[in-house]
């Protein structure tokens, strides 16, 4: 688990983590874990823990879809969950010490709990849990999207914002790149077009999904993520994008387009003009 014990020591000191204070105990650890994972872990201590559950996190699940998943497997309540994720202290990850300000952000870890396939312990440290997905979204950052997103000139953050929404608004992952030309070119030069806003229904009833999710009584509030009220990017993500998302946010097709719908199948019309867009809301029933 450790291939270098000299250079997990010294990330202890540099972490300011006491070894000789680490519970005595019998530990399960995978070997494909970083330093930040496997002192996690260790500091849980010799615990009794629940049994091992399997916890798959769909691409584009929001927190709150991701806080009733983990009270569904038991790992945790949902309200425990939502509390972790704005209430604890993740700044020691490189990816959220740099996120930025929380000012506007309804969930402050939204974005960057990454989907994936995980095993948790029923009852695991809420701390582990949450740390767990971040440090798995942090590892599958590669040093392409941070060139990419350097050479755009966006923060980390604002690609994660923008990957939020192709991943709600993309009918699959090949329709995420065109979706990404449409948002960088209403953020380029929409203003040519008397365009300034994105205009995206998935940002519209956060931090609920959609309308129907949104529940009849205790409803949170509406966040004022909506880009048709908003210019620019919404403060915050407003889901967890996969890595196709990402990608697309730093890489979108070469387009022109400012436009785009889908029909109830998932084909998708893209147009340069709103007169083109009229007409592809027709096709795609979506108009009379």
């Amino acid at each position: 688990a450790i291939d270098k014990p000299e250079f997990f020591s010294l990330y202890c000191k540099v972490k300011k983590e006491d070894m000789d204070l680490f519970p005595a105990g019998e530990f399960t650890l995978e070997t494909d874990k970083d330093y930040e994972d496997i002192l996690d872990t260790l500091k849980q201590g010799n615990r009794t823990l629940g049994e091992e559950v399997s916890v798959t996190i769909p691409e584009g699940y929001n927190v709150l879809e991701i806080a009733q998943l983990m009270e569904e497997k038991e790992v945790c309540t949902a309200q425990e969950f939502l509390d972790g994720v704005n209430g604890l202290d993740f700044s020691n990850y490189s990816v959220i010490a740099n996120m930025g300000g929380g000012e506007g952000r309804y969930f402050k870890l939204e974005g960057y709990l990454f989907p994936d396939t995980y095993n948790f312990y029923k009852g695991e440290d809420l701390e582990s849990v949450i740390g767990k997905l971040i440090n798995n979204f942090q590892n599958r950052i590669s040093d392409q999207i941070y060139l990419l997103a350097e050479q755009r000139g966006m923060s980390m953050d604002q690609v994660v914002i923008l990957a939020s929404i192709i991943q709600a608004e993309a009918a699959d992952t090949s329709d995420m790149f065109d979706v990404s030309s449409v948002l960088h070119n209403r953020l380029d030069f929409g203003a040519e077009y008397d365009i300034y806003r994105l205009e995206c229904d998935s940002t519209m009833n956060y931090p609920y999904r959609n309308p129907a999710a949104v529940p009849e009584s205790g409803a949170l509030a509406n966040a004022g993520y909506s880009t048709y009220e908003l210019d620019g990017l919404p403060p915050s993500p407003i889901c967890n994008p996969g890595a196709e998302a990402i990608l697309s946010a730093v890489r979108p097709n070469d387009t022109q387009y400012l436009y785009f719908c889908h029909a109830d199948d998932g084909t998708a019309y893209y147009a340069e003009s709103s007169w083109q867009h009229e007409e592809n809301l027709v096709l795609a029933g979506l108009a009379g």
